[in-house]
Formats: structure tokens, sequence, C-alpha cells
């Protein structure tokens, strides 16, 4: 169901959505506003049934995964554009997620603890602005800080499988020659953060831990024919 009226230059969407896709059960209640600027506002929750999460099972030397029975994710998301004066866009956003075992038979001292691999919050800022620098020819600088909130990578809640808050500074500078080429050059973890990007519990005081890529810079090109 959308819902659209117009009311004093703005226009607000309301939309509500329930879908089942097996097997995961969505329900959605989103809400848009557009008055010059962009605001955006959802809410959600998701039952996810038959999750699957990685364990080693030292006494056996086996590598498996194994199914969670029942989680439940419940939260809401909020974002948001805007244009200053002198044409630069600022942009941002803010999701937060409650993600909870609700049901686990191989281990049921499981149950209500934190679900893996899941964000308990997320916020992200950025400012962007395209400048004409020829008829043909735009350059666009672009800066975004993202923060992601406390996450668990096992499903036990093993001590030292949770990571803390991590901030991550990226950066692009793209000059485009109008919808025929791109070249852009960018930097990812600008601030040279050193993580991990997931953690492997194998015996309760040993971890098998995976880094997450330090400072990168690269360049990209396309090119439409």
């Amino acid at each position: 169901m959308i819902v659209t009226t117009e009311h004093v230059g703005a226009q607000f969407y309301f939309k509500c959505d329930a879908a089942r896709i097996l097997p995961r059960t969505t329900f959605d209640i989103c809400l848009s506003a557009y008055d010059g600027r962009q605001h955006n506002a959802a809410v959600f929750q998701t039952n996810i049934t038959g999750a699957d999460v990685f364990q080693f099972i030292p006494s056996v030397g086996l590598q498996t995964t194994v199914s969670i029975d029942k989680i439940k994710s419940k939260g809401f998301d909020l974002d948001f554009s805007a244009l200053l004066p002198g044409g630069a866009t600022i942009f941002g956003g803010y999701g937060y997620t409650d993600a909870a075992v609700e049901a686990f038979a191989a281990n049921p001292a499981d149950n209500g603890n934190v679900a893996p691999g899941t964000f308990k919050y997320t916020i992200n800022l950025g400012v962007t602005q395209t400048f004409s620098i020829s008829d043909t020819k735009t350059l666009t600088p672009r800066i975004e800080l993202n923060r992601q909130g406390p996450i668990w990578w096992d499903v036990n809640n093993t001590p030292g499988t949770k990571r803390d808050a991590l901030n991550l500074l990226r950066a692009r500078l793209s000059l485009s020659g109008g919808k025929q080429w791109e070249i852009s050059a960018y930097g990812d973890n600008l601030l040279n953060k050193q993580y991990f990007q997931e953690v492997v519990p194998i015996l309760s005081n040993f971890t098998v831990n995976y880094r997450g890529w330090t400072r990168t810079f690269g360049i990209e090109g396309s090119m439409k024919f």
C-alpha cells in the first residue's frame, strides 16, 4: 500500500509492506518526505528461520555449519540528504537493530543471545558536490564517515568474538564526461584502522581472526558504448 499526499510544497509517502519469502518474514513501515530535502524513516521486524552459522568442533576436527532455528530482528532506519548553500549536498543516516536468537535446538543455552553478524547500529555522514569544469565534464568529490556499531561473530557470544564500534573514513573523486565515461580515484579506511572483519571461535579461549582491509587507494573507470 502506498499513499501519496502533497502539503505546503512537500510530498509525503507512506508505505506499509508485509512479505514472506521463506525462510524469512518481514514487516516494514516506511515514511518519506521531499521538500527540497529528502528524509526517509522505516521501522521493521524480521523473523528468520534456518540461518546458517559456522562452527568448529575441535574434538573431531570438524568444520561445519549449523542452522539457528529462529532469529527475531527488529529496529529502525533514518536517513536524510539536503542541498546546502553553494551547491554541496550533505547526507547521512542512522540504523538500529535488535537481533536475538529466539530458538536454537543445537544449544538451547544460546536462546536470548545476540544474533551473530548483525551490527547493533550503523551511522553514516558525508558531503558531496558536483562542479562543472566544461560543457561536457564534471568533477565530483565525496567524503563519508561510517560508524559500525558493536557486532558479535559467534552465536554462543563467546568472549573475544565481539568487535567494538568502528569508524571508517572513505573518499572519492570522480571525473565524468557526461553519461559516456567516468574515472574515479578513491581511498578506503583513510584513518588506517586495524580491525577484524570476522572472528571464528575454535576453543573456549582461542579464536581465528580475519583482518579487515587497512588503508587502501585505487582508481576505477567505466565507459558506455
